[in-house]
């Protein structure tokens, strides 16, 4: 899983990567120009496949996120959170994404543990970590939906 700025994810582009986790900004960045919403999940299945790379997940904040690859490719929408803090909210959601594939699930499930896990960061103050309850509870109420 490769979490990082869009150049360093240029200088991959012969690698090949099981998992990036770019934002639409860092996204943006590494096609080199801005995007509509609606041009995203286009933009993204061209990524794959002109990289080595298999999968996708572009968090959107709280848009929620667009999984692309071997699962086809699908909009997670972002649960309905009062937001204190964007600190540490990317870096949760793929601590959410490596926890679900660890555990076996596939792979757009596991895009939703990673939106679970944003949205339970974005819930605490500064830096703090995300409480597991509602982690637990915000991945329930997204793998219903």
């Amino acid at each position: 899983i490769l979490d990082g700025p869009g150049d360093m994810i240029e200088r991959m582009k012969e690698t090949r990567i099981d998992w990036i986790t770019p934002n639409q900004r860092e996204f943006e960045d590494l096609l080199g120009r801005n995007l509509e919403s609606d041009d995203l999940e286009e933009e993204i299945v061209s990524f794959i496949e002109g990289h080595s790379t298999e999968n996708i997940l572009l968090t959107l904040g709280s848009k929620g996120a667009i999984y692309a690859g071997a699962e086809g490719v699908r909009h997670i929408p972002a649960p309905e959170v009062d937001p204190v803090s964007a600190v540490g909210a990317g870096d949760s959601a793929v601590a959410g994404l490596v926890l679900a594939l660890a555990h076996g699930r596939d792979c757009f499930s596991a895009s939703q543990w990673a939106v679970a896990a944003g949205a339970a960061a974005v819930k605490t103050p500064g830096s703090h970590l995300l409480k597991k309850s509602d982690f637990e509870a915000l991945r329930e109420e997204l793998c219903e939906s």
